[in-house]
């Protein structure tokens, strides 16, 4: 089976091997683009040329209409928040958006569903704020019929191996994302000002609490994923270590999502 965030970020390195030798940002074999490849490029999107940007026609039109619409929070967009930087100042508003715009598309209006959903963006945009020290953020939220909803979140900060390295010493740092979940951080050392939130273990439990879920944390030099049941933490190649962290998320069944206790989780 295949592990929608493990084959996007396989093109996303294929796109910086190429990125390094010509200089382009090779999409053309895509019709469409994922989130993830979206935010991890979005910072040279945004300062290259468009001759150095090869895409499809329909690709295109999507990557101008995020950069034109860059920042913009209170459009009228129908199933989507586009790529935004979070500040204290947003926090608050993109996830009335957000919740919005998935209450809109499934038809529902259940005060349940929005707890969860209000928990999980207001915390991972909390993580990015208070704790990453990231020179660059940006988030996509978007909403397919036939996917589901995805949340993305990237930042270019100290990421969580260099959150948890202060407190414990790990030969990999693909472990650092591991015992992130599992609810270590470094608010556990009194004092800290670098410590990553304390909400990625119950985020996690909220995600694999349905096996058609997906979820991915890219930091350093690992990757944890967790997809079709299974969850890996795998070893990235040092020549691919990943400033900051990367967070995505996909709820394939928002309804089973809606149904979900989140107070056993949290």
């Amino acid at each position: 089976m295949t592990n929608h965030f493990i084959d996007w970020y396989k093109i996303y390195l294929k796109c910086y091997d190429s990125y390094k030798i010509t200089h382009n940002i090779d999409l053309s074999k895509f019709k469409f683009i994922d989130p993830v490849i979206i935010v991890l490029l979005f910072k040279d999107l945004i300062t290259l040329n468009n001759s150095a940007i090869k895409c499809g026609v329909n690709v295109k039109n999507y990557l101008n209409f995020l950069i034109k619409n860059y920042n913009i929070i209170n459009g009228s967009f129908n199933n989507y928040i586009p790529v935004v930087t979070v500040s204290k100042a947003n926090v608050d508003i993109l996830t009335s958006q957000m919740s919005k715009i998935v209450m809109s598309k499934i038809n529902i209006n259940s005060s349940n569903l929005n707890i969860k959903l209000n928990y999980i963006f207001g915390e991972l945009m909390e993580n990015i704020i208070q704790h990453s020290r990231s020179k660059h953020n940006y988030i996509l939220s978007q909403y397919y019929n036939k996917l589901g909803l995805e949340l993305t979140f990237y930042d270019d900060g100290i990421g969580i191996p260099g959150s948890l390295k202060v407190i414990k010493n790990n030969t990999k740092e693909c472990d650092y994302i591991f015992d992130a979940i599992n609810g270590l951080s470094s608010k556990m050392e009194p004092g800290l000002i670098n410590e990553r939130g304390t909400a990625l273990p119950s985020i996690n439990k909220m995600v694999k609490s349905y096996s058609n879920n997906e979820f991915i944390i890219i930091s350093g030099s690992g990757i944890y994923s967790y997809s079709n049941g299974n969850e890996q933490v795998i070893p990235l190649n040092k020549k691919y270590r990943l400033n900051g962290t990367l967070i995505s998320i996909l709820f394939k069944d928002i309804n089973k999502f809606d149904a979900m206790d989140i107070y056993k989780y949290v």
